[in-house]
C-alpha cells in the first residue's frame, strides 16, 4: 500500500500542476477577453456589436487571446 502510494504521488503531483498550469491560461485568457471587449473604448464597442453580427469574431478572439497567453 505505501509503495503504491509512493510510486504514484509524483504522477498525482504532475497532474496537479498542469490542473493548475490549465486553470491559470485559462484564467488569462479570460481577463484578455475582457480587456478585448471593455478597455479599448470604441474599438471594444466595435469588437461587442461586430461579434453580435459576425460570431466568429468572438472566437477569432478568443484564438488570439489564447495564443496570445498560453504559447
Amino acid at each position: 500500500m505505501l509503495l503504491t502510494f509512493l510510486s504514484e504521488s509524483p504522477r498525482k503531483f504532475a497532474i496537479f500542476g498542469l490542473r493548475r498550469k490549465i486553470l491559470a491560461d485559462f484564467h488569462a485568457t479570460a481577463n484578455c477577453l475582457v480587456d478585448a471587449y471593455s478597455n479599448h473604448g470604441w474599438v471594444s464597442v466595435w469588437a461587442f456589436v461586430q461579434t453580435a453580427f459576425i460570431p466568429a469574431t468572438g472566437v477569432a478572439l478568443a484564438a488570439a487571446c489564447a495564443a496570445n497567453e498560453c504559447l
